[in-house]
């Protein structure tokens, strides 16, 4: 069992990252304003009840992701969600609560591009990473999972965070969020999630 499914280390992860609480201490308001009302927003969502209702058997490191999920579904209103981390009704369920018009498909479209994406570092991350740089657009968003599983993940994630053809990231530990807006200046947030 990895360090991201044992409840235990969650209040050891949040202490130590108490200071990037919030948005404290971020000067750009539009970054802020997701810090704040997209990745930490604590009131509850219209759909979570219903939701946890309905797939009961979800852990509690899964559903905060996929709340995640669902309020970025909601920010974006993204036409198309591309999922290569594999089919999950769960998953497919709160991307479609947050926005009901989003189409969660689980292959890069051939055609146009991707709204919100998301992945899991694995072997051939790299050059997956490559292919799902050249079908978003500035609007999109990359979650990426796995970003602190083992020391080789800590290194992909940082090749990201400098990859030139990425604009702002978060890093929430439990996974990282990648935008591609260049007008902004590019800048990492270490955010206590």
């Amino acid at each position: 069992m990895s360090l991201y499914n044992k409840k235990g280390i969650y209040p050891l992860l949040w202490l130590r990252r108490i200071r990037h609480s919030r948005g404290f201490g971020v000067q750009s308001p539009t970054a802020y304003s997701f810090i704040r009302y997209v990745i930490n927003e604590h009131y509850p969502y219209y759909a979570y009840s219903e939701l946890a209702e309905q797939f009961p058997s979800t852990g509690w490191c899964e559903r905060k992701l996929f709340r995640l999920y669902l309020r970025i579904a909601n920010h974006v209103q993204a036409a198309v969600m591309v999922d290569l981390c594999g089919r999950n009704d769960c998953l497919r369920a709160y991307v479609k609560a947050g926005c009901h018009s989003t189409e969660v498909v689980y292959a890069m479209p051939d055609n146009g591009t991707a709204g919100i994406v998301r992945m899991r570092i694995t072997d051939g991350f790299p050059t997956q990473f490559s292919n799902v740089i050249d079908k978003v657009d500035a609007q999109s968003i990359v979650i990426i999972e796995d970003i602190h599983r083992n020391r080789e993940a800590r290194k992909m994630w940082r090749n990201v965070v400098a990859d030139k053809r990425t604009g702002r990231t978060f890093d929430l530990y439990y996974c990282g969020i990648v935008t591609f807006d260049l007008s902004k200046y590019k800048q990492h947030y270490k955010v206590n999630f």
